[in-house]
């Protein structure tokens, strides 16, 4: 049989069984073919759900190919199969194609009102918690509406998370979002937090999209490859039906057994496609003479066959989406009652629309987007307008909620520039929490600004609407796109003082700092002198405030200090009792910086006691105060505030995004306390949340320091390509770049590479004043011991370098705690290394220094004498690095045991020296060392080549690439000192 063959004849006397009134049953029975595997890998993702918490399945397939019919039949296993399916529960959502856009939270909405419709209002909003009041953004019917600021979205994200958390600790509870191809911004970024947040929940969340809809530039693409990383998530695709499977559905359609022909010709031009199929049954069951080429085509030959009124009628229901209520149909259709309903009627029996409670629904996606496309030009600007109209007079249709933005985008559509430009502005200046679409919004009134006649009698001066453009974006996360639009403000601002030049420069500063960019404190700067002379007192202190914070963070202390009183001077003058807190809280963040952390804690207190009851500062305080706990060694004390500050954040219904910016907080005193496996598990779990850019960098590298001590040197390595860029001579941000020159100067000790080190630290020691004063010791430690290694090599003078610094420093509240060590590592005796360690073996001394010291003072012990002091002192050490974890110590400690005769055979997966000659030993040694070839020939007298063939065959005989893992072996089985 060709392919030109009719479709009549092919499928010759089925066009009655497709007209019988049975044939929907029969379809539906068919309509699960070939997607038993998807079944079944569903129910068992919800049976681990239920056992092991959340999960997110991501369906992905051509339009057409089921994913729809496959959510359906698992559907109808809930609450009636077995294991988890049996008592399951679902909600679901839709994503609404609006435009370029879809339409903000749409299938949130969807899913509250479902769980509304289960549980009641009373119930769903004690279960919202403290975030309650977000919820009224959605639904302002439910609750009142949150006040609009940059925390409402996170409360938004952690009342859904938290509904969802307690339905699911009902039953098991499934949550599907369809068609996230069209999801907006903030749906998508709703979902990534869902994903992240929920953990142990027994909630199931499936999203479906098209495969075929993500071209290269789609926004979803991102979503899917960062989503898709994350350890819960699990993909499913759906497939083509193959011929067998083909043959099958169309049974389920037919009633009978097509021909093997028949199902041949269709599975080729269905390509499996089980959408495709039933429309090739159905151009028969009508008549059709030729097959279709294509499923849009099998589409148009359903439309074609309704008559003219019908498909006006469906013409005028796809601009409105894929479900328009009945009475917004009735006011745009500009027709008779009677005529109006005969086309639904007529749809609706052709199986292009279904009915639901109050409207109607496109019986699939596809259907509606062919009839869209297949408007005229004209028609399509008409329609589109009589859309837009209708709204503007009567926008209780849609909901007050979405109407603004409906309407800018059907003036958008039928190209009315000044319309969709006045609603534009209109949607963008609403409250609402989906800042992603309200940027957009703002966008595109800058798009038709040119196009549009007089628009600041609309939207005011174009400078205004581009920072309140980059404010929405900061709101958002979208630095960035924040700064891009500060910067265009800015060049549309005359360069006289005046308000809005300042409150500019204030956001310039505040966005390049929260980038970790150079020109912050410049912009802060540039602010305060843009001030006119009659700006407002709460202005001033706004713009002083700014400035004092990024002086603070750049290590300007003794500045901060004195632009933070002229900070709380103003505020109290303003009677502005939130920025009086921020003022307080920058000088005791800088006065701890100078290293009058006493000072600096009092003012801090005092700042926490006027924060109350403001979200942000608060949570600033806990942030401020728990660090400057640390910083002064009251890690007990640091601890404790800092999972303070995360309750807090959990009653204010923010646990999950500003609480994870405390996690670091936490984890630090923990480590110093060696809770370490409670200190990596907040770090891991905070940043699943995906925390701000500066918290997730001190979260990775407590994970790099954590890893480097846990002798993980090639994961510390990966990790720490990330913050490298950070060590430079110019810091935008000191307190971060600390922690990566001390985190990868510890990495290049560990591998042996003092030269590396001594690099990284003379990023700090040719600076030193920027650095928060406590953190002088911890550097200085490091300093002194990549000195001693280099020193013993040249005969140089860094050490010398290290102790006059040391004299010189600011004597703080750490000094104490690592001084014995510095002198031990700058002297390098016996009795030193004794007096570090003991002091080390003291209350509220970082417990990780303990056994360091003790296998530093261990090589020291030598002699005849000292074989008891050893035993003891090996022996604490061990238990004491064991306990912690650290195995980058534990081994060199067990080696040098081993080597006093202490203890048993080296440790079974340790790599073994034994094979290496002493000659190559002693060339190990070297290169351990941070020794060229050149610098080995010259200590062994042997020639640079011959050097150089002792490296190639100890990297042979060791099984590894380079040097540098030669000499993390070296010092792990402590054939070096450290």
């Amino acid at each position: 049989m060709t392919e030109s063959v009719s479709m009549m004849s092919a499928l010759d006397g089925t066009m009655d069984d497709m007209s019988r009134p049975d044939r929907s049953a029969a379809r539906r029975q068919g309509a699960v073919v070939g997607r038993a595997a998807q079944l079944d890998e569903l129910a068992a993702v919800l049976d681990e759900v239920a056992t092991d918490g959340s999960r997110l399945v991501l369906i992905g397939g051509e339009a057409g190919s089921g994913k729809t019919t496959l959510l359906e039949a698992f559907a109808a296993r809930l609450g009636a199969g077995r294991g988890a399916a049996g008592s399951a529960q679902l909600v679901q959502g839709q994503c609404v194609a609006l435009g370029g856009e879809g339409l903000p939270y749409a299938p949130i909405v969807g899913a509250l009102r479902g769980l509304l419709a289960t549980y009641g209002r009373d119930q769903v909003l004690e279960w919202a918690g403290p975030s309650r009041a977000a919820l009224g953004v959605l639904l302002p019917g439910l609750v009142p509406g949150a006040e609009p600021g940059e925390s409402v979205r996170l409360q938004l994200f952690e009342a859904v998370a938290r509904l969802l958390e307690h339905a699911g600790s009902r039953r098991p509870l499934v949550l599907v979002v369809e068609d996230i191809h069209w999801a907006d911004e903030s749906t998508r970024h709703l979902l990534r937090f869902l994903a992240r947040a929920l953990t142990d929940a027994a909630v199931l969340v499936v999203a479906t999209y098209r495969t075929d809809e993500l071209t290269r530039r789609h926004p979803l693409r991102p979503f899917l490859a960062e989503i898709g990383r994350l350890p819960r998530t699990v993909r499913i695709d759906v497939e083509g039906l193959d011929r067998d499977e083909v043959g099958e559905l169309l049974c389920g359609l037919l009633g009978r057994d097509p021909s093997p022909a028949v199902v041949s010709l269709v599975h080729r031009r269905s390509e499996g496609i089980p959408y495709f199929v039933e429309e090739l049954a159905r151009s028969a069951a009508r008549g059709c003479v030729e097959m279709p080429d294509t499923l849009r085509d099998a589409l148009i030959v359903r439309i074609q066959a309704m008559s003219d009124q019908a498909q006006d009628v469906v013409a005028l229901a796809s601009v409105g989406g894929q479900r328009i209520d009945h009475e917004l149909l009735q006011a745009v259709a500009e027709l008779p009652d009677a005529q109006l309903e005969a086309g639904l009627r007529e749809a609706v029996d052709a199986a292009v629309l279904r009915t639901d409670e109050d409207g109607y629904v496109f019986r699939h996606a596809l259907l509606r987007e062919v009839v869209h496309e297949d408007l005229l030009p004209g028609q399509h600007a008409r329609l589109h307008g009589r859309f837009a109209a209708v709204l503007e007079a009567r926008p209780d249709l849609v909901g007050p909620e979405v109407a603004a933005l409906e309407i800018a985008h059907h003036y958008s559509a039928s190209h009315q520039s000044d319309k969709a430009f006045r609603w534009s502005v209109t949607a963008a200046t609403s409250r609402s929490a989906a800042y992603y679409e309200t940027l957009k919004m703002y966008e595109r009134a800058l798009d038709l600004w040119d196009q549009v006649d007089d628009p600041e009698s609309i939207a005011g001066p174009r400078a205004n609407v581009l920072e309140r453009a980059a404010q929405v974006a900061w709101d958002a996360g979208e630095h960035e796109r924040a700064l891009a639009l500060i910067h265009r403000a800015l060049e549309e601002t005359g360069p006289e003082p005046s308000v809005e030049l300042a409150r500019r420069m204030m956001v310039k500063s505040k966005v390049l700092g929260a980038l970790m960019r150079l020109g912050a404190v410049e912009s802060a700067e540039e602010a305060v002198a843009a001030m006119p002379a009659s700006i407002g007192l709460r202005e001033k202190a706004q713009v002083l405030n700014q400035l004092s914070t990024v002086l603070m963070l750049v290590g300007q202390h003794a500045r901060a200090v004195e632009t933070a009183e002229a900070v709380i001077e103003a505020a109290v003058a303003a009677g502005s009792v939130k920025l009086e807190a921020n003022g307080y809280l920058s000088r005791g963040s800088a006065l701890v910086g100078l290293g009058r952390e006493q000072e600096g804690l009092a003012d801090l207190v005092r700042g926490g006691e006027l924060a109350a009851g403001d979200t942000r500062t608060i949570v600033r305080y806990y942030v401020n105060y728990s660090d400057a706990l640390h910083l002064a060694g009251r890690y007990d004390d640091a601890a404790e505030q800092a999972l303070a500050g995360i309750e807090v954040a959990r009653s204010i219904g923010l646990e999950r995004s500003l609480g994870s910016m405390l996690a670091g907080n936490a984890a630090e005193p923990l480590i110093a306390r060696g809770e370490w496996d409670r200190a990596a598990r907040m770090i891991a779990r905070a940043l699943e949340l995906d925390p701000p850019l500066q918290h997730r960098a001190h979260l990775r590298m407590l994970r790099a320091w954590l890893l480097v001590w846990q002798g993980r040197l090639d994961d510390a390595d990966a990790l720490l390509a990330e913050f490298r860029s950070l060590i430079q001579p110019v810091q935008p941000a000191p307190q971060y770049a600390s922690g990566a020159i001390r985190v990868d100067a510890e990495h290049a000790l560990a591998v042996g590479d003092a030269v590396r080190a001594w690099d990284d630290l003379q990023n700090f020691l040719d600076r030193v004043e920027i650095y928060y004063a406590p953190l002088v010791f911890p550097l200085l430690a490091l300093s002194a011991a990549a000195a001693r290694r280099l020193d013993a090599i040249d005969d140089g003078t860094r050490g010398a370098r290290i102790g006059a610094l040391l004299d010189s420093v600011r004597p703080t509240l750490l000094r104490p705690q690592w001084e014995p060590l510095i002198r031990a590592e700058l002297s390098d005796t016996t009795e030193e290394w004794r007096v570090a360690y003991r002091h080390a073996l003291g209350r509220n001394v970082p417990a990780y220094l303990a056994p360091y010291a003790g296998l530093r003072l261990a090589h020291h012990l030598g002699g005849p004498g000292d074989r008891a002091e050893v035993r003891s002192v090996l022996a604490e050490s061990i238990e004491r690095s064991e306990a912690l974890g650290a195995a980058l110590v534990t081994d060199r400690l067990s080696t040098l045991a081993r080597q006093h005769g202490l203890t048993a055979e080296p440790r079974p997966d340790g790599p073994a020296l034994a094979e290496l000659t002493p000659r190559e030993l002693e060339v190990l040694r070297l290169v351990a060392e941070g020794r060229t070839n050149g610098e080995i020939g010259t200590t062994l007298f042997i020639s640079t080549k011959t050097a150089s063939v002792h490296v190639s065959n100890i990297l042979a005989k060791l099984g590894v690439s380079g040097r540098g893992e030669a000499a993390a072996i070296a010092h792990r089985q402590g054939l070096v000192g450290v």
